[in-house]
């Protein structure tokens, strides 16, 4: 006697005929949830960074299987703390949570609920083939930006449904490596003439390999009154001028000037906010009166914001001027 062929569960099959196209309409979907959630007040910033983090591993999938332990070790906080921030997704209805075998949890995102649901039938229906994918099996769909573009900033507001993929701002930004479709609908309406500028000023401190690359093109397009603006040739031919006052230009000079402001920390702060916050940083860019701090990871971004006063403080010691400081997701 032949045994029947087992049916693989329908929450564990995801949708082959869904498109590219699709896929990225309805994961853009679920970022404008929970961005509208952040703006009602429902979730605070840091629970919101961690939202995100649960859309891109869910991918193309019905859910990700991950603990608040694993995403506590690999995020840098304490389970605690990823459990507080869990309970206000699962609050504001972002999420939805069911434990398994005693100790992991399915972390559904309820943005795709009514897909689910429209699409149960066909699912319930369809052959299956092979096992289930790796939670991680569409991840090419979407590179991670959390390192690369994912830069302080709140995002606009607007609906993220549009199909901006074919306008040539979009297409150009997609060409030097931005790829967050957040980002490219924020900055879909800047002009190609600002996009060249900033690439062009870019490219004297970053190649196309370095993965910083595409974080810097973003800072400086969200902030058009941080855009380099056109200057003669003689500006950029260097001049003897003392240490203190021209900012290093080689990687060699930002870690020694980042040692050196580091270890006049590390005299300020108590030792476990100098190890835990302070110590993991990176001097990434230093130009002018612009310094960006690198962290690696959101959280350490998000609390460099209490240090902000201190950090100015002694980049202006170190350069002999004063500084804007602007912190990112990277690290050297």
């Amino acid at each position: 006697m032949t045994a029947a062929p087992m049916q693989q569960p329908s929450h564990l099959v995801f949708d082959v005929h869904e498109t590219r196209e699709e896929f990225r309409v309805r994961q853009r979907s679920a970022y404008h949830a929970g961005k509208e959630a952040w703006r009602d007040d429902r979730i605070n910033g840091q629970a919101l960074q961690l939202y995100e983090e649960l859309v891109r591993r869910v991918g193309a999938n019905a859910y990700c299987w991950i603990g608040e332990e694993t995403l506590a070790t690999e995020l840098g906080r304490s389970a605690s703390t990823i459990k507080r921030w869990m309970r206000q997704l699962v609050a504001a209805h972002l999420i939805r949570r069911d434990r398994q075998f005693g100790h992991s949890t399915h972390t559904y995102i309820t943005a795709y609920d009514q897909r689910d649901i429209t699409e149960s039938t066909q699912q319930e229906t369809a052959p299956f083939v092979g096992s289930a994918p790796d939670p991680s099996i569409r991840s090419d769909l979407l590179p991670d930006p959390i390192k690369d573009q994912n830069l302080n900033s709140r995002g606009g507001g607007k609906d993220l449904t549009e199909n901006f993929e074919h306008t040539p701002t979009t297409e150009r930004l997609q060409d030097e490596g931005v790829t967050d479709p957040v980002v490219l609908d924020e900055l879909q309406h800047r002009s190609i003439d600002d996009i060249d500028t900033v690439v062009r000023y870019v490219a004297r401190c970053r190649d196309r390999q370095d993965p910083r690359r595409a974080g810097l093109i973003v800072h400086l397009l969200r902030r058009p009154e941080r855009l380099p603006t056109r200057r003669s040739r003689s500006e950029y031919i260097p001049h003897t001028q003392p240490c203190h006052s021209s900012p290093p230009e080689t990687n060699g000079g930002l870690t020694t000037t980042w040692g050196t402001i580091l270890e006049r920390l590390s005299h300020e702060v108590s030792a476990e906010s100098f190890t835990t916050w302070l110590r993991p940083t990176t001097l990434l860019h230093l130009d002018g009166d612009l310094a960006v701090i690198g962290a690696p990871n959101v959280f350490v971004r998000d609390e460099l914001e209490n240090f902000r006063d201190a950090l100015t403080s002694q980049l202006h010691v170190e350069v002999g001027q004063a500084v804007n400081v602007e912190f990112a997701i990277g690290t050297r």
